[in-house]
């Protein structure tokens, strides 16, 4: 086998390490979470748009369906600060 051939097991080594180092990190901190770090309610819920986004809802679709009433709201927030 040639160097090129095992140059993905090396990437996907370092990798895994990473994520290790990363997970142990966060073990050893307690796992804090992102209202730990200092957000506020708006943070939060621009949290929650942006995985309903990466979840498959809609760019035009505002609504926040897991909050307020059956049905949800409709967000005046704009999707163009989810882009970066």
């Amino acid at each position: 086998m040639t160097i090129q051939g095992t140059g993905w097991k090396h990437d996907l080594l370092l990798a895994l390490c990473a994520t290790l180092l990363v997970l142990a990190i966060n073990a050893i901190s307690g796992f804090p979470t992102i209202a730990d770090l200092g957000a506020d309610n708006d943070s939060m819920l621009r949290l929650v748009e942006v995985r309903d986004l990466l979840a498959g809802q809609g760019w035009f679709d505002l609504h926040q369906y897991r909050m307020g009433l059956t049905g949800g709201f409709v967000m005046h927030w704009s999707r163009l600060v989810d882009v970066p």
